[in-house]
């Protein structure tokens, strides 16, 4: 369990290491239950959800990954090449 304190710093952290998203300037204008859901979402991406680890093609070895909802990864990331 998730001591309540706790989730915040977490949240800051997997944003960090989400980073290709581009959620981290997100972060200071959302409401709590928006927090919440992100947080949520980002610990299913690192693996630490309940329904266990992210796909392969959540976020590669190069850090890249593909917008959500679309199946390319983003201009200059080391997968360019492939996403045309």
């Amino acid at each position: 369990m998730i001591a309540a304190a706790d989730w915040p710093d977490q949240l800051r952290a997997l944003a960090f290491r989400f980073s290709a998203f581009g959620i981290g300037p997100e972060l200071a204008g959302m409401t709590l239950a928006d927090a919440w859901g992100l947080f949520l979402f980002l610990r299913r991406l690192a693996g630490g959800g309940a329904a266990g680890a992210a796909p392969a093609a959540a976020v590669d070895d190069c850090g890249a990954a593909p917008a959500i909802g679309a199946a390319s990864y983003p201009p200059g990331s080391c997968h360019d090449d492939q996403a045309r």
